[in-house]
């Protein structure tokens, strides 16, 4: 309840999308010049877009933000991704040592029972 009352919602009936998506009140003056530099963007309130669209500012943000945010993590993504394949081919690396020394005993052993055998031969 005090969630509610802390949202500025005192009755439990559903809220429309219109009132949900109401854009604040920026503080920022409502005609504000965009960048010479760029003239095919347009501002609008207190966020800047390519091209006017029908969606709302809101989801068009957060939309460019996640975009922004899959972008930024693609480098690190990308190293986890050659340290994780570095990792597996020094892992078969040790275990094809570990492989060969243990072959390499067994014919050692043999080796040296056949020797053992033929000095009691002899």
């Amino acid at each position: 309840m005090s969630d509610k009352i802390e949202a500025g919602l005192t009755s439990d009936e559903p809220i429309e999308p219109e009132e949900v998506l109401e854009p604040a009140e920026s503080p920022m003056p409502e005609e504000t010049a965009a960048d010479d530099d760029t003239p095919e963007t347009m501002q609008t309130g207190d966020s800047t877009m390519a091209y006017p669209t029908a969606v709302n500012d809101q989801i068009t943000d957060a939309v460019t933000q996640t975009n922004v945010t899959v972008l930024s993590e693609a480098p690190s993504m990308a190293m986890g991704s050659i340290y994780q394949s570095l990792a597996h081919s020094l892992s078969l690396m040790y275990a094809n040592a570990v492989t060969a020394q243990q072959n390499l005993n067994v014919i050692a052993q043999a080796a040296s029972t056949v020797e053992v055998e033929k000095s009691i031969e002899a």
